[in-house]
């Protein structure tokens, strides 16, 4: 279970998104959230939409094959665990980094 509910996740989320409450600093202090914790929360608004905090992901099995592709992809794009995780809708960003 997840420490934050899906409506709060969203609603810091999308003041972050509005631009209107100040950068991420300042709202990640409002929220008493981590401020990386509300970057991941960007990150994957921005890349799947609300959609996304509504149990998108899941946990899998992965072959050999498809985690050499991703550890490929991540170093031939220079992008950090969490982003590739969610461009590979991998269930946590730990399981990239292992």
């Amino acid at each position: 279970m997840s420490k934050y509910n899906i409506e709060f996740k969203l609603k810091v989320t999308e003041e972050y998104l509005t631009g209107t409450a100040g950068g991420i600093r300042t709202v990640a202090k409002k929220y008493n959230v981590p401020k990386r914790t509300l970057e991941n929360w960007i990150i994957k608004y921005r890349t799947y939409g609300r959609e996304s905090f509504y149990g998108g992901y899941k946990s899998n099995k992965y072959t050999r094959d498809f985690k050499s592709y991703v550890i490929e992809y991540m170093e031939r794009n220079n992008t950090s665990f969490s982003k590739t995780a969610m461009i590979f809708k991998v269930s946590d960003a730990r399981l990239v980094s292992n």
